[in-house]
């Protein structure tokens, strides 16, 4: 599948912000909404892929949009409907902005309840994926880790998350969480651990009087509260009781609710139709053909790329328009990464599902 579908993975249990945009009264502190906010943040790594699975790189143009409904119709009822259908669920659409270099654009809304808006752009052997989420009265501001695959050159290709992230409240909030996405060691340590620690101030501030909470576990397995042995959050540290289990969770809604994909308004690159020869060919087993499907798609975007230049023409994103008064070429990184800068037009398209 296509890079702008699997960005998709991060609402899969969209529903856990529901709390906060209802303004529940178990969200009522600023401690429980940055705990909902990190449950939510972290309840999407466990679709981790088998291997080192690499998604397609999207071409230049490529859309992809999909829904999520609601894991269950007894809760989904204690929501606004986000249409005049009647529709309770969350709906997401990606762009791919640009291709050198590449950028993607993507927003996820429910109603006037929740809204996503995000910028993804690799650099090099980093990873620059950055959204702002405004959720009811709320607003966060939230990074992501950077991927890696090691055991390349000796051993079995491991997907690995590195990196600090942090989740960030802006409505007035003091609090702030900061999650480490630890690599194994070269002789010690496990894969795929993380430690999130959540205060009250900003996430650079190191006084550790002001922390409310700390949690470790496997990214895409079991969250654990943590607990510390000496006075002031010093000490060694032990684990509690579990945080979220996904396991445990999608038993209880009735398995992993995979997005419905939906036509893009009858969009000519739509990701599912780009790629739906390669994803075949992948399937049956047939790499010669899966090579010669990938090159005839990656041709037709040079061609397409070519002729632009020749006519002197950039490339018009339809849903994403950049909006700092030059070519995303001529940006610095800095502004094709923030997501403010990329002011989102196609709210029709939203509206249709």
């Amino acid at each position: 599948r296509s890079l702008l579908e699997m960005l998709s993975d991060m609402f899969v249990h969209w529903e856990f912000l529901m709390p906060i945009a209802m303004q529940h009264s178990s969200m009522a502190t600023p401690e429980a909404r940055i705990t909902q906010v990190f449950k939510w943040f972290i309840s999407a790594f466990h679709l981790k892929p088998r291997g080192a699975k690499k998604p397609y790189n999207p071409i230049l143009g490529e859309v992809f949009q999909c829904r999520f409904p609601s894991f269950s119709d007894t809760i989904a009822s204690q929501y606004p409907p986000r249409n005049q259908k009647g529709e309770r669920s969350l709906v997401y659409l990606a762009e791919q902005v640009s291709h050198h270099p590449p950028v993607t654009a993507f927003t996820a809304e429910y109603a006037n309840l929740v809204s996503v808006r995000g910028v993804y752009m690799p650099k090099g052997k980093m990873v620059s994926l950055n959204c702002a989420a405004s959720i009811g009265e709320g607003s966060f501001v939230i990074t992501f880790p950077s991927a890696y695959v090691s055991g390349i050159v000796a051993g079995t290709p491991q997907l690995e998350l590195g990196g600090t992230v942090h989740i960030t409240d802006l409505a007035g909030s003091p609090c702030s969480a900061s999650v480490e996405f630890l690599r194994k060691g070269w002789l010690s340590g496990s894969y795929d651990q993380i430690h999130c620690v959540m205060k009250r101030g900003p996430p650079e501030d190191r006084d550790v009087t002001k922390v409310i909470g700390e949690f470790e576990g496997t990214w895409h397995d079991k969250i654990f509260h943590v607990t510390r042995t000496g006075p002031k959050g010093n000490g060694k540290t032990r684990k509690g009781a579990i945080f979220f289990d996904p396991q445990a969770y999608e038993s209880e809604v009735g398995g992993t609710h995979r997005p419905l994909a939906v036509d893009c308004g009858g969009h000519p690159k739509q990701s599912r139709a780009v790629w739906h020869e390669l994803t075949a060919t992948l399937r049956a087993g047939q790499s010669e053909q899966a090579a010669a499907a990938k090159a005839r798609v990656e041709n037709a975007q040079r061609q397409e790329r070519a002729a632009l230049a020749k006519e002197g023409r950039e490339h018009e994103s339809k849903y994403f328009k950049f909006i700092v008064g030059r070519s995303v070429k001529e940006a610095s990184d800095e502004e094709r990464c923030d997501e403010e800068n990329w002011d989102f037009v196609g709210q029709e398209q939203m509206s249709r599902w």
